[in-house]
């Protein structure tokens, strides 16, 4: 039992300008001192148990795996209490899927991305990200199309896992709680995270206002809706507005990283719905 969360780590990709933001404390990069602090420990640990097993020192694993491996040891140093570590690529043969016993695991709207690694099928994609399923944790994930869940179900079955499908929090499809990510798409991916921050939290005897991913009094706790409220992601539904100098207007850029037919689809309807209001 714990009684309380003092330190959390969260493992994401890619990064937009320091590759520290990959390896968060607390909701902020990884200091440059620790960062390099803890590189060059895995770094130098791996090097020396080459040499002690007659192997090639300078043969190290590839960019991400050694990230990972990072990211890791940082969390083991820094006795971090709760850890959240995003899949690369695929699932079932990523670097992250070593661990064996999350307390819960999340599967977010699929699409078919990247098909050079994960196959050209929703089917197939989703067989890959299916790879994080374990029999110890609860498998939440948002509605699907109907083959991508049944690949889902069934993978979830012969992994002796239990498949909850979290449906969008009144909440937020009312716009009460306003997401500090706006995509339509974030309503569903926002409410997983509820589902997931919930399960996690009950499984450490912290949420007692919680039964079974459901809120008791039917509202989200105040604490759920600070963090979707003031969520920030510099490169998602970030809008800058930039007056040079001795112009008389301001230029107006709105970003995000789309990159799938399904999030670019969404995109476009951010953007149109912004715009016009």
């Amino acid at each position: 039992m714990c009684s309380q969360v003092n330190k959390i780590g969260w493992y994401t990709s890619p990064h937009l300008r320091a590759v520290r933001e990959r390896i968060q404390l607390d909701g902020s990069s990884l200091s440059e001192k620790l960062f390099a602090k803890y590189f060059f420990e895995v770094w130098d640990r791996l090097e020396a148990s080459a040499l002690k097993e007659g192997r090639d020192p300078t043969v190290k694993p590839f960019y991400f795996r050694f990230l990972t491996l990072v990211a890791f040891h940082t969390y083991l140093r820094e006795k971090v209490d709760t850890a959240i570590f995003e899949v690369g690529i695929g699932g079932e043969y990523d670097c992250t899927n070593v661990i064996q016993k999350p307390t819960v695991v999340g599967i977010t709207s699929l699409g078919i991305d990247p098909t050079g690694v994960l196959g050209n099928t929703i089917e197939a994609s989703t067989w890959h990200k299916t790879g994080i399923i374990k029999a110890s944790a609860r498998t939440f994930t948002v509605p699907q199309e109907p083959s991508a869940m049944g690949v889902i179900q069934k993978r979830a079955a012969e992994k002796g896992s239990e498949v909850k499908v979290v449906d969008v929090y009144p909440q937020i499809l009312s716009h009460e709680v306003e997401l500090g990510l706006p995509f339509q798409l974030m309503m569903g991916d926002a409410s997983l995270a509820v589902a997931l921050a919930a399960e996690h939290l009950t499984l450490l005897d912290m949420n007692p206002g919680i039964y079974d991913g459901k809120f008791l009094d039917g509202r989200l706790p105040e604490r759920f809706v600070k963090g979707l409220v003031e969520v920030y992601w510099p490169g998602r539904c970030q809008i800058f507005r930039i007056q040079p100098i001795k112009w008389c207007y301001t230029i107006e850029w709105w970003v995000d990283c789309a990159h799938t037919e399904e999030s670019l689809y969404t995109c476009g309807r951010w953007f149109g719905a912004r715009a016009d209001g």
